[in-house]
């Protein structure tokens, strides 16, 4: 699969997947049965990123032109689609779509909200509402302001902090209910190229393109 990546000035940029140059990007499901892959769901545009939230049974997807973010159930059914442009205000609202791309998703256990980062600088939180006749639509929670663009989101259950990685190559922790950073670490020499939380051992690891990773 092909990425999407922020550099920094903020512009998505292709980087670390295959070739190919196809039109049209499935995602597969490996059944249990035989082991044999299924093509569940296919996409009319290429996937940058996948985050599975298992305390929901979901899939989270960003597609390359990171627009917007599909959810699906594990077996690639649709459950609903989180449009950044709905939660802006109104007079931010604008035609042009390639305005406010994603870069990031993560999910909110213990608060049931998602978290997305967007090329506004700004991380945003929402919840799901399931509204009859409409479907699954979302509600703004908090929109978090800040001077960089952050490419990479983890939450980290064991200390209720949201993680994020911003293009300055530092690392942001942040409380869903307050608008300025818990903290701020830099920990790498070169571009950080993922984080993760453990939450069974409390820590936090990231990974780096100075070849190393730290916990």
């Amino acid at each position: 699969m092909q990425l999407a990546e922020a550099d920094k000035s903020g512009n998505a940029v292709e980087g670390g997947g295959g070739g190919g140059g196809s039109e049209e990007e499935a995602v597969r499901f490996v059944a249990d049965a035989g082991r044999r892959d299924e093509d569940v769901l296919t996409h009319t545009a290429l996937i940058a990123q996948v985050v599975h939230v298992p305390a929901i049974k979901r899939l989270l997807l960003i597609q390359k032109k990171a627009l917007v973010v599909d959810m699906v159930d594990e077996r690639f059914h649709r459950a609903a689609t989180l449009d950044p442009m709905l939660l802006l205000p109104e007079n931010a609202r604008h035609s042009n779509r390639d305005i406010v791309k994603v870069y990031a998703v993560c999910y909110i256990p213990h608060k049931d909200l998602y978290a997305y980062s967007t090329s506004d600088y700004s991380i945003v939180l929402c919840k799901e509402i399931f509204v009859p006749g409409v479907g699954a639509t979302f509600s703004l929670y908090r929109r978090i302001m800040h001077a960089f663009l952050h490419v990479k989101l983890c939450w980290c259950e064991h200390s209720h902090v949201l993680c994020s990685v911003a293009v300055d190559d530092v690392i942001y922790g942040w409380s869903v209910d307050a608008p300025d950073p818990l903290f701020d670490m830099s920990r790498h020499t070169n571009t950080i190229t993922d984080v993760l939380s453990l939450d069974q051992q409390g820590l936090v690891g990231t990974c780096s393109l100075d070849k190393k990773i730290i916990l």
